[in-house]
């Protein structure tokens, strides 16, 4: 059922796209999310930079505030129109998770327990971003068309969240003993599906190709409500844990555009 929830969500822009006759846009996206969790440890590198990275694939809508070509409209465009777009999103986030740092190392007890654990973070999300342009969107550029468009954005996304864990040292659930005693606890682990809220941040740039379609690069920083995205919430008292699970990744897409370019104007 998670699968054609997914699919659903990827599909739905383009056939907004496809059957909208303003000047709408569509993309398709791909990123590699480092996920920040319990998993590893805080300022560890491979922990924080190259260990828990996935993937991660959206399709998105932007809604421009004008459906119009200017040239036609007996006023100005208002600041709005010319920096601002809203984004759609759908994406899908997952990653493997393993334990990295100073606690796996050696051939103590407990470190054999965390080298043991593998877990795996996967998301579904569905939300809303708006974006600021600094600089005068392309389309309102007079004479020679700009190429780029940098950006910032801020939005909330929701999300459903599907962890999972597994031990080599055999089945936690029935024998938490195989877990380090932090995760012993009766609240240190959950991995039920859950409803989740997010709060997103990032920026990036935007290149027009000649063919009418454009490139964007971004970077992303998203921080949930949950701190069981990967599914752990360890003992305060045995491990430090300050704050909830976030992700941060950068993404490359491609933009569709539907319905007739806006020609240039001379406001």
């Amino acid at each position: 059922m998670r699968y054609i929830i997914f699919i659903i969500l990827l599909v739905t822009p383009f056939f907004m796209g496809a059957q909208s006759s303003s000047n709408i846009e569509a993309s398709v996206n791909f990123g590699f999310p480092s996920f920040q969790t319990d998993y590893g440890e805080r300022g560890d590198f491979k922990s924080n930079v190259t260990g828990n990275i996935g993937i991660a694939v959206s399709t998105a809508i932007y809604i421009k505030f004008y459906n119009k070509d200017p040239m036609q409209s007996p006023a100005p465009p208002s600041w709005m129109q010319k920096h601002t777009k809203l984004k759609i999103e759908a994406s899908y986030q997952t990653a493997k998770l393993e334990h990295f740092g100073t606690h796996v190392e050696g051939n103590s007890t407990s470190a054999n327990k965390l080298k043991k654990m593998h877990g795996r973070s996967s998301l579904l999300n569905l939300g809303t971003i708006f974006e600021y342009h600094p600089f005068a969107l392309p389309d309102f550029v007079p004479g020679t068309k700009r190429k780029y468009s940098p950006y910032i954005g801020l939005g909330v996304l929701a999300g459903y969240s599907m962890p999972t864990l597994t031990s080599d040292l055999g089945d936690w659930e029935n024998n938490p003993s195989v877990l380090i005693e932090a995760y012993q606890g009766e609240e240190a682990i959950n991995i039920d599906p859950e409803l989740t809220f997010s709060a997103v941040f990032g920026g990036g740039v935007r290149y027009d190709l000649n063919n009418g379609g454009s490139i964007i690069l971004d970077y992303r920083w998203q921080y949930f409500n949950s701190d069981y995205i990967d599914g752990l919430l360890p003992d305060p008292e045995i491990v430090d844990n300050r704050s909830n699970d976030w992700v941060s990744y950068i993404n490359i897409g491609y933009v569709f555009t539907f319905g007739d370019p806006l020609k240039p104007t001379t406001w």
